[in-house]
């Protein structure tokens, strides 16, 4: 008669035992598994850059320049692109050159403007003037100039004409359109529609009414105000 009345009792003492084992051992005894992934990243600054090009669009890259033959006492101009590449606002200005003087000089003109400073992706049309004195020899000449970037901390342009007309613009703030209107607007009512090219007018304008009071810089801006 015990040994019936503790048959149920083991029996419900063995299956709260058993389900304590099943149950502690989803709880406690489960395999996790970690899997990890290899990760790399560079941390870098922002780089500023900018290349030259043939092409207003910026698409084809300039490496390289042919000029035509030139006459002692000519001038002879050519045209390039200049595109900031960076993250950060540049400033351009005309940097150092290899051309002995002998030979020649050199002025760069960015958008009619001795300095010129480009947003990202922004592009600058860049006028190259090469000058031949009238002594200089005969024979071909290599030779290369620089552009300076400097980074301006996305700064706006900090050139301005000059408004004052008994003065001629600094070669900081040379502007064609200013030191034609200064000068030459006593003569012509706007600006006139001539068949010489630029390097012509760059010799012609000395010799022409008030011309001859500009200096070669002024002069070789007007000329590219006239002819851009």
């Amino acid at each position: 008669m015990k040994s019936i009345l503790k048959k149920p009792m083991f029996l419900a003492i063995m299956a709260f035992v058993l389900v304590s084992l099943l149950t502690g051992g989803i709880a406690f005894g489960a395999v996790v598994i970690t899997k990890s992934m290899d990760v790399t990243v560079n941390i870098v600054e922002d780089e500023d850059d900018f290349d030259f090009y043939e092409d207003a669009a910026a698409t084809q890259v300039l490496s390289a320049i042919e000029l035509p033959d030139v006459a002692p006492g000519e001038t002879s101009d050519f045209t390039l692109y200049v595109k900031n590449t960076g993250s950060g606002n540049i400033l351009l200005s005309q940097g150092a050159s290899t051309m002995q003087a002998s030979r020649g000089s050199l002025n760069l003109y960015f958008d009619g403007q001795a300095q010129k400073t480009l947003a990202p992706d922004q592009v600058a049309r860049v006028d190259v003037i090469l000058s031949v004195p009238e002594n200089a020899p005969e024979g071909q000449v290599n030779f290369t100039f620089a552009v300076n970037g400097a980074a301006s901390g996305g700064t706006s342009p900090t050139t301005t004409p000059t408004t004052n007309p008994t003065s001629t613009p600094t070669a900081t703030a040379l502007n064609g359109q200013q030191i034609f209107n200064t000068y030459c607007l006593s003569c012509h009512s706007g600006v006139p529609s001539t068949s010489r090219t630029r390097a012509q007018l760059v010799s012609f304008i000395p010799g022409h009414q008030t011309g001859g009071s500009l200096t070669s810089a002024a002069v070789t801006a007007v000329a590219t105000y006239i002819k851009p």
